[in-house]
């Protein structure tokens, strides 16, 4: 045995019963985020889904991992996807060069919402962070802005 081996054996116990707390589930909120991968895969029923690693980067779940599957299975599933990754500032031409664009998200930083129900942990992406892009409140704001203008005082 090294003499390492022989001094760090002491806390095999300690290390076992201490919890890996990069994979505890956070609870329903909003948290800064960074993109840590992103890539395509196989659902469990064979439909091609865009599996997203999430880091919290920020606040007392600091480290802890988020994962989220868009899958790609119906019309609606892809309007959603398309929403993402234009908040992630990625506009896409043609949807088949998804692939080609992956690497382009690696790193970006998001506000996400979390949301518990039943067994699912649901993830919405709600800005980027890092830079101006376009979000879902962008449009809520132009219309808001746009209403306030038509007052004659």
């Amino acid at each position: 045995m090294s003499e390492w081996k022989d001094q760090l054996s002491q806390f095999d116990n300690e290390y076992q019963e201490a919890p890996d707390t990069a994979s505890l589930e956070v609870p329903d909120g909003t948290y800064s985020c960074n993109v840590d991968k992103v890539e395509i895969a196989k659902s469990s029923k064979d439909n091609p889904m865009v599996k997203w690693t999430l880091r919290v980067t920020d606040g007392d779940y600091s480290g802890r991992i988020i994962w989220k599957y868009s899958m790609i299975a119906t019309k609606q599933n892809v309007h959603f996807l398309k929403v993402e990754l234009v908040i992630c500032g990625i506009d896409l031409p043609v949807f088949s060069d998804l692939e080609d664009h992956l690497a382009d998200i690696l790193d970006v930083e998001l506000e996400v919402k979390t949301k518990k129900k039943d067994d699912f942990l649901n993830v919405y992406f709600v800005k980027r962070l890092d830079t101006k892009h376009w979000s879902p409140e962008d449009d809520n704001n132009k219309t808001e802005k746009k209403n306030n203008d038509d007052v004659p005082f």
